[in-house]
């Protein structure tokens, strides 16, 4: 039996909604490799989605980015779970030293699919490096959380769209950098 292989990688946010079933039915299935990008607290929704991967049957592999050691999170849960853990910090102190993408570019690991969330310019910078298709996790400040006052709106290749309403996790072609 052919177990597909999913890759996580973190640093920032990737919502709850990747770690929903259906969400992930139809995000997941039938790609081979999945690969997740964040760092910091980020570390706690791929953690949801790790456990989700699984739960259909997918391998897991998560990089976790985080500026020193003494800040990383979430990576003892995460191989408690069987997912193998790679580090990068911007210090060197653990793991490779600098951004997610080089932990990704040291490992060169097989996906066909990503999950990416964080700071804007770091998913910017994965989006850019990386071919496969991927999905990036949206932060804006929200006023209402219900689409009403538009204050979360982003500017994407469809037009003016609402983090909260329309999001928060949206192709990473649809976003303009």
């Amino acid at each position: 039996m052919h177990t597909e292989h999913a890759h996580i990688s973190g640093i920032g946010f990737i919502t709850c909604a990747l770690a929903h079933q259906g969400e992930c039915d139809r995000r997941v299935d039938p790609v081979h490799g999945h690969q997740g990008i964040g760092g910091g607290l980020g570390a706690a929704p791929l953690y949801l989605l790790a456990k989700e991967l699984l739960a259909l049957g997918k391998g897991a592999t998560a990089v976790l980015g985080f500026n020193k050691a003494d800040e990383i999170c979430l990576a003892d849960e995460l191989r408690a779970l069987g997912v193998p853990v790679h580090i990068a910090t911007l210090d060197g102190s653990a793991g490779t030293k600098g951004f997610v993408t080089d932990a990704i570019a040291a490992g060169k690991p097989e996906y066909d699919r990503f999950y990416t969330c964080g700071p804007l310019p770091m998913m910017k910078a994965v989006c850019q490096a990386l071919d496969a298709p991927g999905d990036v996790s949206l932060e804006e400040r929200m006023g209402c959380g219900a689409g009403f006052c538009y204050g979360c709106t982003v500017i994407t290749a469809s037009g003016p769209r609402r983090v909260c309403a329309d999001g928060p996790v949206f192709d990473k072609k649809e976003v303009l950098w």
